[in-house]
């Protein structure tokens, strides 16, 4: 899980210019038929009191969807957990990287958003 997650986050950072009024980027979970899946919009403004802000996407990157492969059993909050963990990991290893230079939260579409940056 946590190596697709990075090699997604870094193919993003690789291959995207994020428009410079885009805020912040939020990491969206959810759960399909086939397991959990990752996705990134971004947002002209920012709530910090309303995560409705993440509803507005005004930034796609192309490749905005990933399948994320994980063990049997894990449930919805325990993947959210790590999943926050792996996000904020990220960027903190990567403190120069133009993409993250916003806000970011990572959460799933029907709860509540960690800020992680």
């Amino acid at each position: 899980m946590e190596n697709e997650i990075v090699a997604w986050l870094d193919r993003i950072d690789r291959n995207e210019v994020v428009p410079a009024e885009i805020t912040a980027l939020n990491v969206g979970l959810f759960e399909s038929e086939d397991g959990y899946r990752l996705y990134m919009t971004g947002a002209v403004d920012y709530d910090a009191d309303d995560d409705d802000w993440a509803c507005e996407q005004d930034y796609e990157p192309a490749e905005k969807y990933i399948p994320v492969s994980v063990g049997d059993g894990l449930d919805w909050e325990s993947f959210l957990n790590r999943a926050v963990e792996i996000v904020s990991k990220y960027l903190a290893d990567h403190p120069e990287s133009k993409v993250f230079d916003c806000i970011v939260t990572v959460g799933f579409d029907d709860g509540n958003l960690t800020r992680v940056k």
